[in-house]
């Protein structure tokens, strides 16, 4: 849906990012009263990892390169990645979201008017396919 409403409208709607936060909170809950898995796994050491994304996410919102929306989203789904997937979920992110912005320079120099303000690249694309690809990864995958 982030991904969706992003292309389409260049905006991600809060309640995605909050539904998120809530849903791994919800999960977290259930993993430790149910399996028994320790808290700071689980819940303290994922929270810790989004806020490091967020403060550095609030330096890129004030430099003008992300908006807020894609950072708060990339919070988000920086708690489903935690510290283990951290690292290749902010790697796959810049990779696709790089690729995103080339393919628009090349369509802009292809199709428009290159007089044009330069549009805003979708970054909740790159943030929603790198998500579903480290939830692969995290839950599918090493699960075998």
């Amino acid at each position: 849906m982030a991904a969706y409403t992003d292309f389409k409208d260049r905006l991600i709607p809060n309640w995605i990012s909050v539904a998120l936060i809530c849903l791994y909170a919800i999960l977290a809950g259930m993993l430790i009263w149910f399996a028994d898995s320790s808290i700071l796994p689980t819940l303290v050491y994922p929270f810790g990892v989004a806020a490091a994304v967020f403060a550095f996410g609030l330096f890129l919102f004030a430099k003008n390169i992300m908006g807020g929306g894609d950072i708060k989203l990339l919070t988000a789904m920086s708690l489903f990645a935690g510290t283990r997937f951290i690292g290749s979920f902010l790697i796959y992110t810049a990779i696709i979201g790089g690729i995103i912005a080339l393919v628009m320079v090349i369509y802009k120099q292809i199709v428009q008017d290159s007089g044009k303000k330069a549009s805003q690249v979708p970054y909740g694309i790159a943030i929603s396919l790198s998500g579903v690809w480290v939830l692969y990864q995290k839950y599918i995958q090493f699960d075998q």
